[in-house]
This record gives structure tokens, C-alpha cells and sequence, in this order.
């Protein structure tokens, strides 16, 4: 276990020491959650106009979905009682951290990690569309990785949290798929397996451009 700590802590100098001025700006905006809310209001309405009166089952499965990460990540964060980099006294002085920003005093599991990743999983799932997928895959990884920039998660925290907002998210729309298959764009509920989308290529490159849009505007802001 010590070896796993050693190892997981000496990944976590590395790389929280790549940082430059720069990096600084971009992932203090990146991390914050109020940046993303434009996107997710440009995806909410693609929902609720494609999917009319079914979009209401999608958007409480979501927020259970994100209830569940949290109040999961925030039982154990207390039980583990494993501390952030920032608030660990063998390593506090030695990460690189943005706007003397250090976080709550334990670490694991990470809630950023969990809830972009269920986000970004239900969504893959929900749209079935490589282009989010890799969009929405790819922010989770950025969004994930600015809290070990900053030094205030452990690679491992990120991976665990990342892992529980999955699974969890996985599990929600395996629910929704099974007792509300209309809402999902699955034509049988018995044959799961078939399915049809719904969802226009205009919205599709609606949302593709929402959050592009965002990732390029974070970028000229952080350099301007």
C-alpha cells in the first residue's frame, strides 16, 4: 500500500509541476463548474425539444444520477479521510497551486471527476454519437486533470472518482433504458439492443459547437 501512495504521490508532483502562466488561466476557468453552464443549457434545450415530454424522465434521471455521485463521494471522503495534497503536511509546500486555492481538507474521492464523467457517460449513451462522445470524453479527462494542476487531488482520487461517476451513470441509464425505453429512443423495450436516434444532425452539431465553443473561448481568454 505504501508502494501505491509513494507512487501515486510522485505522479501527482510531476505532473502539478507542468505548469506555466498560461495553464494557471486555463484551468482555473476550466475547473469551475459555472463555465460549463452555457453548454449544458445548449444540450437541456436539444433534450427537451427532441425528446418533448419524455426529456422530463431524462433530466431526473440525470440528476439523481448526480445526486447519487455526490452524496456517495461526500460519505466517503470522510471515511477514508485521506488528505488533499494541499492540506497534506509532507506535500503542501511543495505543489504549484493557482490563486493560493486549496480545497476542503480530504481529497478522496474526487466530485469534479464523478460528476463529469457520469455527465459525459450518459450523454455518450443518450446521444449515441461518436463526435459527443469523444467531445464529452475528452472535457471529463480536461476537467478531471485541472484539479491535480491545481493540487488539490491525488491522480488516484481522480481515478476513483472517475470510475464510481461511470459506473453510476451506467447503472442509471441501464434504469431509464429498462422502464422508460421511449425516453431513450429504444422502439421495443424487449429489444433493447435496437434502437433508433432521434436527435437531428443539426442538434448534434449544435451541442458539438456549444462546447467547442467554450473549450476556444477558455483558451483566448487564458492567453489574453
Amino acid at each position: 500500500m505504501e508502494s501505491v501512495i509513494h507512487w501515486d504521490q510522485s505522479i501527482l508532483l510531476f505532473l502539478n509541476h507542468l505548469n506555466n502562466v498560461f495553464f494557471d488561466n486555463f484551468f482555473w476557468i476550466v475547473t469551475k463548474r459555472d463555465t460549463w453552464i452555457p453548454a449544458f443549457i445548449v444540450m437541456a434545450f436539444v433534450i427537451a425539444k427532441t425528446q418533448k415530454k419524455e426529456s422530463i424522465w431524462i433530466f431526473v434521471a440525470i440528476a439523481l444520477t448526480i445526486l447519487f455521485v455526490d452524496q456517495t463521494i461526500n460519505i466517503i471522503k470522510p471515511l477514508i479521510a485521506r488528505l488533499r495534497p494541499t492540506h497534506d503536511p509532507s506535500l503542501a509546500d511543495l505543489v504549484h497551486t493557482v490563486k493560493n486555492y486549496r480545497g476542503g481538507r480530504f481529497g478522496f474521492m474526487s466530485g469534479h471527476a464523478g460528476n463529469s464523467f457520469a455527465i459525459s457517460t450518459f450523454v455518450s449513451f443518450l446521444f449515441h454519437k461518436k463526435s459527443i462522445s469523444f467531445i464529452a470524453f475528452s472535457l471529463a479527462i480536461i476537467f478531471s486533470y485541472s484539479r491535480i494542476y491545481l493540487g488539490v487531488h491525488f491522480p488516484l482520487d481522480i481515478i476513483a472518482g472517475a470510475i464510481v461517476g461511470f459506473c453510476t451513470a451506467y447503472f442509471s441509464f441501464f434504469l431509464l433504458k429498462k422502464f422508460r425505453p421511449q425516453a431513450v429512443n429504444i422502439n421495443n423495450s424487449y429489444q433493447t439492443s435496437v434502437s433508433y436516434n432521434r436527435f437531428s444532425d443539426i442538434s448534434i452539431n449544435l451541442i458539438t459547437i456549444s462546447l467547442s465553443s467554450t473549450m476556444i473561448l477558455i483558451i483566448l481568454y487564458s492567453v489574453f
